[in-house]
Parts: C-alpha cells; sequence; structure tokens
C-alpha cells in the first residue's frame, strides 16, 4: 500500500524501559516471587538503591510491591495497574513468561469489561500479538473500536492504502496491524539507537522511510539517513515483523501488488 496510516496511533506504552528483542524483565516487570529472589541475590549497593524505601526508586518498588500483593488479593484497582505495567513490558521486550501473559491479559480483559478505555487499548494489542491470549486481529479490533477509535478509521486506511477490495475483517485486521507495528517501533527503536546509529551521526535525529508488506511480514527500507547502519537496522525491523502474524491481512492491493504502508520514523542516539 501507499501512503501512511490516516488515523492517529495508540497510546499503548505507558512510560516503559524500550528493547530490541526479548530482554531480561526490569523490576517493575516482576512478580512477587522474582522481586524477592532480586532482593536476596542484590549486593551491598543494589539493596540500599533499589530496596530500601528510603530511596526514590526503593520507595516506587516497594509500592510496585504492594500493588501486586494487592493484585493477588482481588484488588480490581491493583489488577488494572498491574496489567498496564506488564502490557508496558510486552511492547518494551521485557522477559516475559507464559504465566504472567496470561494473568496481565485476565486483569486487563476484566478492566475492559468494565469499561476501562486504556485497557481495551491494551488488550487490542494482547490479541493483536497473541500474548496471554489467542492471536486474533478481529477480536483486536473490536477492543479498538470499543475504546473510542474513530469510526471512519477504517474507510479512510482502506481508501489510502487502496484497499477498498479487501473484506471489511482483512481492512479492520490492517488497521490494528498498523498501529501495532507503530507502537512496537516507538517502545523498541530508542534502545537499539547504538546498533543502528554509527559514531558519526550520534546526537541528531536520522529519518528512516520503511516499506511494509504482508503475506509474509516483511520490512524494506526505502530511504534513511546517512549515519544509519542500514543492515543493522533491516535486521531489527525483520525480527519486529515475526512478532505480527500474517493470518487475516490482506495480501494484494487493488491494483493487484504486494499489501503494504509506508512507515516513516525518526531514530537519535
Amino acid at each position: 500500500m501507499r501512503g501512511a496510516l490516516a488515523a492517529a496511533s495508540l497510546m499503548w506504552a505507558l512510560a516503559i524501559a524500550p528493547a530490541a528483542a526479548a530482554r531480561e524483565p526490569g523490576m517493575f516487570c516482576l512478580d512477587r516471587t522474582e522481586l524477592a529472589a532480586e532482593r536476596k541475590n542484590a549486593s551491598g549497593p543494589a539493596q540500599k538503591y533499589l530496596f530500601s524505601e528510603t530511596g526514590s526508586m526503593g520507595s516506587m518498588i516497594a509500592g510496585y510491591e504492594r500493588t501486586l500483593a494487592a493484585a493477588e488479593r482481588g484488588d480490581k484497582d491493583a489488577q488494572r495497574k498491574i496489567g498496564g505495567f506488564w502490557a508496558a513490558c510486552v511492547l518494551a521486550g521485557d522477559g516475559m513468561g507464559a504465566q504472567k501473559l496470561t494473568t496481565a491479559a485476565a486483569y486487563l480483559d476484566a478492566a475492559a469489561k468494565r469499561g476501562d478505555n486504556q485497557a481495551m487499548r491494551y488488550m487490542a494489542l494482547f490479541y493483536a500479538l497473541g500474548s496471554g491470549v489467542p492471536a486474533d486481529y478481529a477480536e483486536a479490533y473490536r477492543q479498538l473500536a470499543a475504546s473510542g477509535y474513530p469510526q471512519d478509521a477504517v474507510a479512510q486506511t482502506a481508501a489510502q492504502l487502496q484497499l477498498t477490495q479487501a473484506s471489511p475483517a482483512e481492512q479492520q485486521a490492517i488497521v490494528v496491524f498498523g498501529e501495532a507495528l507503530r507502537s512496537l517501533l516507538q517502545a523498541r527503536l530508542p534502545s537499539i539507537a547504538d546498533e543502528i546509529v554509527r559514531d558519526e551521526a550520534k546526537g541528531r535525529p536520522l529519518s528512516v522511510r520503511t516499506i511494509v508488506t504482508t503475506c509474509p511480514n516483511q520490512a524494506r527500507i526505502q530511504q534513511a539517513s546517512d549515519g544509519i547502519d542500514r543492515d543493522a537496522l533491516q535486521a531489527q525491523l525483520q525480527a519486529l515483523m515475526q512478532l505480527l502474524p500474517s493470518a487475516g491481512l490482506p495480501c494484494k492491493s487493488d491494483d493487484g501488488q504486494p499489501a503494504g504502508m509506508a512507515i516513516p520514523f525518526t531514530i537519535k542516539r
């Protein structure tokens, strides 16, 4: 497809620590058992900095741990908060085991059913990625639409990307696909800047335009500023593409060309 998606990108992430791929989880991606192990194995300075409530970080971690405990007791507000934290961890690429993904999805689903719009957007992400729930673009779009996503966004996107002959389900799927991919890019690219941006370009924003096609999902760099290692960036983009399923996406545009979209972004080291 030609052009960028018309609809505004979702604010699916909280304040997150981005990552290029699955990595060791950050402190706010841990459950209580994992936190206890971190506390037990922490060095003296780490004990003082991370686990002493007299410090700002220690106070935050203690508050997080209390929220975890409250969520386990069934507190709905605490469950919603933990679901949001762990959804951010999913976007960031922190190591999240199957049980935590299932728990996060359950917490967020309950909040979504109570009318929480942000929880609906998180659930759209979970269904798009198959995190804690089966991958399902149709259900992802249902959650997205229920959260207040613009009603005319699908038709506008289909027209812009020359997908008017695609089925309504395929048109909805490509909207979810584009929003999820943008959210992943926003979350993960900053932390891999050292791998992508060469030393001589450090400190200045660099522009990239990539063409994304489906069936199978692939990314091709159309334009990149001098100072970007295109091979390294290509590898990272392709890894992100593999996180989103191809099933359910349109494969051909109205003129019979491979379905796809242009996604511009900037990266700075």
